[in-house]
């Protein structure tokens, strides 16, 4: 049997399309509404990520003895680096799991929703690295330095806040329940 809405040709048993087309009712069912929330943003989270962070920021600017090749030296670059992936790794994700977003999203909805928050993410960095390279070449070390801190914390969720509007304008857009609902990618 064909289907009158995509011209899919379906098993004569069949009660209903992959479209979602009904045989029994010879109609196309009406999509039902999905309930979108908005979670606001954990101020915890982002506290507890910004001190990890900034106390990273404070270990990284400590003055270092000039370098030795020495077996000594090494390993105490090693537990650096270690600390440096303790403090980075929790302070990252408490920042990224404080941020406000879309509740009731589907796995695909996630994706693309990550995917232009890691886009404008990407394009700012762009910029900074520009900017911080020019100001580097300018010996403006303490405004480069700033800057790094204001793209860090305001670009990163405004870019974020933008990518969580334009999937739920994308969604309302549509206007199509989830099984339906396959090219937002």
């Amino acid at each position: 049997m064909t289907c009158p809405s995509c011209n899919l040709i379906n098993p004569p048993q069949s009660a209903r399309c992959d479209c979602g087309y009904d045989f029994q009712t010879n109609a196309m069912p009406v999509p039902e509404k999905r309930c979108l929330e908005r979670r606001g943003a954990r101020v915890w989270n982002l506290a507890l990520g910004t001190m990890l962070l900034v106390s990273l920021i404070g270990a990284s600017m400590r003055p270092r003895p000039p370098a030795v090749r020495s077996e000594n030296q090494i390993a105490g670059l090693i537990g650096e680096m270690a600390v440096d992936l303790v403090l980075l790794i929790p302070g990252v994700w408490l920042i990224a799991s404080g941020l406000p977003r879309m509740i009731g999203l589907n796995k695909l909805e996630r994706r693309s929703r990550r995917r232009r928050w890691y886009l404008l993410v990407g394009l700012g960095f762009v910029v900074l690295f520009i900017a911080t390279a020019f100001l580097w070449r300018l010996r403006l070390y303490m405004v480069a330095t700033v800057l790094l801190l204001l793209y860090w914390y305001t670009w990163t969720w405004i870019s974020w806040l933008i990518a969580d509007r334009w999937i739920r304008n994308r969604i309302e857009r549509a206007g199509v329940p989830d099984s339906n609902r396959n090219d937002l990618a």
